[in-house]
């Protein structure tokens, strides 16, 4: 039977309509079974260092995926308890550098890696412990640099830089990095021209906006998270990613050697003075959900990929610097169901995965010098 012509038009809106209205409903009560509520009260711009947070400063934050979070930060804009003033006499100082798995986003306080590092050092030592943490949402390696004369002025007894591969993620800056002890950091340089054009141009932007639709959408988030609890479902999309997934593949591509030169001159640069100041420095590697996966699953790896690709690199630097090295990855991938231990669509480490970060790091800080019981420090 031929359907009427305005049947052509009408069961296609018809259709439409429902779906939205379906979507529309998953949305309400997506938006009240998972809440999200972003930290940005405690953000502050700044011309050196465009993410810092502001001093004193208390909010409560959560994503969809994980508990809600309060953000704390002391009289320098750091995610701690501590003073960041004069060390208390008999006390150990740890100074923490890194991005948002230092600071331990979507984490409370007390069970971030770093406040579980100082109690359980604290506790072996019988010593206080202040832990002051630098590290903030995206922070890149650079930033990391340029906030070492604040680390230094604290005179800490330890110094731990942790980095991801999403930290390095980013092109560096070259003029930047040129400039990186400089006073004053040069502008960023300008991006470069879009090769495309016409209407190449309304279509990256028309996938840009629905992109930034759909990562708006509850409904959205949700169900990736859903759909990546499959280790394989996520390993899968994950390598298909390209450049986001190319640390994981050998050989490594110009973009990641140009990420990692930069930040082996920046390690280069952390190392000799921190050296020449007298304090210890670590440099820890904390790994990605994929990393843990792929571990778990063993041999053979999926055609050109490494999981260990990432921690081998950053461990050549370390060693050329003379720079103790702590990489995660093997904990992580020998703790049962270690790719649980990340927030699925948010990415960052849990809670949980926070605490086998502590546990790394209190046995390698109890073996330096200064981490020793107060009846033996002297």
């Amino acid at each position: 039977m031929k359907l009427p012509r305005r049947d052509y038009f009408l069961i296609p809106l018809l259709s439409l309509m429902t779906a939205l209205l379906m979507f529309g409903v998953a949305e309400i009560f997506t938006r009240a079974e998972y809440p999200k509520q972003d930290f940005d009260g405690c953000r502050v711009p700044g011309a050196d260092d465009p993410r810092r947070a502001k001093p004193n400063c208390i909010v409560e934050a959560k994503v969809p995926e994980s508990p809600w979070v309060t953000y704390k930060t002391n009289a320098c804009g750091w995610r701690t308890d501590a003073s960041c003033g004069p060390k208390l006499p008999g006390a150990l100082r740890i100074a923490l550098l890194g991005a948002s798995m230092t600071m331990g986003e979507n984490v409370p306080l007390e069970e971030t890696w770093g406040e579980r590092t100082g109690q359980a050092i604290s506790k072996a030592t019988g010593r206080k412990v202040e832990v002051e943490n630098l590290g903030w949402e995206l922070l890149n390696p650079l930033h990391c640099y340029r906030q070492l004369g604040q680390v230094i002025a604290l005179k800490p007894d330890a110094v731990v830089y942790a980095v991801n591969p999403f930290d390095l993620s980013r092109d560096p800056d070259p003029l930047q990095i040129a400039h990186r002890k400089d006073p004053v950091l040069p502008p960023h340089a300008p991006p470069p021209a879009p090769l495309a054009q016409g209407k190449a141009i309304v279509l990256r932007n028309a996938a840009k906006a629905v992109q930034n639709l759909l990562n708006a959408s509850r409904t959205f988030t949700m169900a990736q998270h859903f759909l990546f609890s499959n280790p394989d479902t996520f390993l899968k999309i994950y390598l298909a990613d390209g450049d986001r997934a190319d640390y994981l593949r050998q050989p490594f591509t110009p973009a990641w050697k140009t990420r990692f030169a930069a930040f082996n001159l920046i390690v280069t640069d952390m190392a000799a003075r921190l050296r020449q100041a007298g304090i210890p420095f670590i440099v820890m590697s904390l790994p990605a959900r994929a990393q843990v996966i792929l571990v778990a699953k063993g041999k053979p790896y999926p055609p050109g990929t490494d999981p260990f690709a990432f921690d081998r690199e950053i461990q050549s630097f370390c060693d050329r610097n003379g720079v103790p090295y702590l990489p995660a990855l093997k904990a992580f991938s020998q703790t049962p169901d270690g790719d649980k231990l990340f927030y699925i669509v948010d990415t960052h480490i849990t809670g949980e995965g926070d605490g086998v970060i502590a546990r790394l790091l209190v046995r390698k800080l109890l073996n330096e010098p200064a981490f020793r019981p107060a009846n033996e420090s002297h």
